[in-house]
């Protein structure tokens, strides 16, 4: 075999793994985009708090939410089920329209 023809199937092998383990891989992002609301934004939900599953101890992670209002979050969905959007927060006792405004780029659903 020449030096050519191995170079290309090793160039070849190279391509395909590539191709294979990108294809196989999580995305290194995830994306939510809703087109007919007041939002359109595309964040990485890696580093966001979902406040469907977090615990109390990540809530008060967040700017202006201390034990008592974590809990109220945790007790609102185990009453009501999950919040369908971010923004059903603002439903939940102690949680006003400034602290949501404060919140809203860290949290996710």
């Amino acid at each position: 075999m020449t030096n050519k023809k191995y170079v290309l199937i090793l160039l070849s092998a190279f391509i395909i793994f590539a191709l294979v383990s990108a294809a196989t891989k999580p995305p290194l992002f995830t994306s939510k985009i809703q087109l007919f609301g007041s939002e359109e934004y595309f964040n990485d939900t890696q580093d966001l708090i979902n406040i469907n599953t977090a615990v109390a101890e990540e809530l008060m992670a967040l700017t202006g939410i201390g034990e008592v209002k974590a809990n109220a979050i945790i007790h609102y969905r185990t009453n009501y089920g999950e919040f369908k959007h971010t923004s059903e927060l603002l439903n939940v006792k102690g949680i006003t329209a400034k602290i949501y405004a404060s919140i809203e780029a860290y949290i996710c659903i």
